[in-house]
């Protein structure tokens, strides 16, 4: 086994041998000049330089022509442009950073020490950037009414636990089978977050910087693990990978979900197994499992690694077991295998596939027993029938961002063998880069600052500058969201909810059942969403639910309206 080349104390956790597509790419370019850590100063006429150039502008060339390509659409799946931007920007992602690693393989060490003598505060400013862009963001999300029924579902039932009612969501119980929010969701997790935070400062930022902490904490055991495993400084470069992973960054924003926190557990979980720290091993797979219910199907992968690869048979067994039990519920059963891997080879399935690897330049492949420990989670999304559950824009696979991670570390610990840790790292960081403003929701990214770039066709996938914007109409929106009393009923839009959460009772609008006492609207606002029976129908014929409220002054007063956001309230006796 390969030993650790940092002089701290090394990690044991063994690595299967494989090989991935960055690892061949670079054995094929490497008989163009010296390999592993031969290196000499190189001509800018060497072979190796004029590889690299050749990389380069082959994708400056086909970036472009990508986007032009007369590309087939797929059904409904998907739309001509969003092949195009999805397919140029994969070959922006791997192309400028595999020429920058060729070009790097022809230069001195004294060149290699420069590069790499910034990754530590690269590191450290990504952390900074990811953290303040999320919460920044996040909450000019909330305040322009751009979060929806799941932040303001989460804030409902700790709002209600702090006030003795318990985990109950009297807004989701049609569909969770009954009030409590354990019928939707097995989260114990939410108690504590109840009890030891939401209690002292109840409002929806106190999630958001909740959950942005908590993914910013998930960067460390990753960086740690790698610079342990390969080199200081790939660790840094890597960590800072971890924070331009547009998945992590999308699961800041997009809305608060204990499901979300399993990725810091998981990955401090491995990490303290890393380093044979069974107690805190255990101690933070117990809180992973808190969770949700489905991490325990990934622990359960978990364990089966311990105990068929590394050889731990006690603690793999126990860990498997523990996963196992705790997850019984079925996700899906696989009752005709025609019908499974049709569904496997759909475009948009593989796509969504690719992008999850993508901006580690494949290098997870390369450790294909840790990557398997993801199968169960992936299994379960990729197979269902809703996008949105494996879209690489939500939450759903959270529990195996981790071990795509650490599984990357495992596949350049392989490709260190032949080249030198000094060019993994800048490597990897740049493809990271890339990927991101290829493919990411942050303020370094295309789809910021271009409003016809892209990345998807439902509202979620909206991440252009302009969608956090708290406009006039929005702070009106505002103004008549505090005018409703805090003991009433209420039956808002979506948008609303968020503001809403310390209401007697909550109704995603157009419900109206008997005991509503107010109605808020607001025929402003792009987004029309149910629920239920009426998620798509509102979307699809609004003026027919207004006119409910509208055509019926004999039930409904309009108290109050402000640049189309109209509150009502019952007539009394009615």
């Amino acid at each position: 086994m390969l030993q650790a080349q940092s002089p701290r104390r090394r990690l044991v956790l063994g690595s299967p041998r494989s090989s991935s597509l960055a690892l061949r790419a670079f054995r094929a370019l490497d008989r163009l000049g010296p390999t592993g850590r031969q290196h000499r100063a190189a001509s800018p006429m060497s072979r190796r330089h004029g590889t690299a150039l050749l990389i380069g502008l082959a994708t400056l060339v086909a970036y472009p022509v990508a986007l032009r390509l007369p590309i087939e659409t797929f059904g409904n799946l998907s739309t001509q442009d969003l092949w195009h931007v999805y397919l140029g920007g994969t070959i922006a992602a791997v192309g400028i950073p595999l020429a920058v690693g060729v070009c790097l393989r022809g230069v001195s060490s004294k060149t290699l020490a420069r590069v790499n003598r910034f990754a530590r505060p690269i590191f450290f400013a990504s952390a900074a950037f990811f953290a303040i862009f999320v919460v920044w963001l996040a909450v000019l999300k909330l305040y322009s009414f751009h979060m929806y029924a799941d932040l303001a579902n989460n804030l409902e039932i700790l709002w209600r636990e702090v006030h003795g009612l318990g985990l109950t969501s009297p807004m989701f119980a049609e569909r969770h089978g009954g009030l409590h929010w354990f019928g939707g969701h097995f989260a114990p997790i939410a108690f504590a977050l109840a009890h030891l935070v939401f209690r002292w400062l109840p409002a929806p930022e106190t999630l958001i910087v909740v959950q942005a902490l908590a993914l910013l904490s998930a960067g460390f055991p990753v960086m740690l693990y790698a610079r342990e495993r390969i080199d200081r400084d790939v660790g840094y470069w890597l960590g800072t990978a971890f924070f331009m992973y547009p998945t992590i960054q999308f699961v800041g924003l997009y809305d608060f979900g204990y499901l979300q926190l399993s990725i810091p557990f998981l990955c401090w979980a491995f990490y303290s197994w890393a380093r044979r720290r069974v107690l805190l091993f255990y101690a933070f797979v117990l809180l992973a499992l808190l969770c949700r219910e489905e991490v325990g199907f990934v622990v359960f992968a978990l364990g089966l690694y311990i105990a068929l690869v590394e050889k731990r048979g006690r603690v793999g067994a126990t860990t498997a077991v523990l996963g196992l039990g705790y997850s019984l519920t079925v996700i899906q059963v696989l009752t005709n295998p025609s019908s499974v891997a049709r569904r496997l080879i759909e475009p948009t399935r593989i796509g969504n596939a690719v992008m999850f690897l993508l901006p580690l330049q494949f290098t997870s492949l390369a450790s294909p027993a840790l990557l398997a420990v993801t199968l169960p989670n992936v299994a379960a999304a990729f197979l269902t029938g809703a996008v949105s559950v494996y879209s690489f824009f939500l939450y759903y696979l959270s529990p195996s961002i981790p071990l795509i991670f650490f599984s990357s570390v495992e596949g350049l610990r392989k490709l260190a063998r032949r080249v030198v840790p000094e060019i993994i790292g800048p490597w990897i960081g740049l493809g990271a880069l890339v990927t991101t403003m290829m493919f990411g929701p942050s303020p370094v990214s295309l789809a910021f600052w271009n409003d016809g770039y892209k990345l998807g066709e439902f509202h979620a996938t909206n991440f252009h500058r302009t969608h956090y914007a708290v406009t006039d109409h929005a702070r009106s929106a505002l103004r008549l969201a505090r005018l409703v009393p805090r003991d009433v009923v209420v039956s808002a839009e979506q948008p609303f909810l968020p503001h809403l959460f310390d209401r007697s009772r909550l109704y995603v609008f157009p419900r109206l059942s008997p005991d509503v006492d107010y109605v808020l609207i607001d025929r402003k606002h792009p987004l029309k969403s149910g629920f239920g029976e009426t998620y798509l129908d509102f979307r699809r014929r609004p003026e027919y639910y207004y006119a409910m409220i509208e055509s019926a002054p004999q039930q409904w007063i309009l108290i109050h309206e402000e640049d189309g956001v109209r509150l009502f309230k019952r007539r009394r006796g009615v």
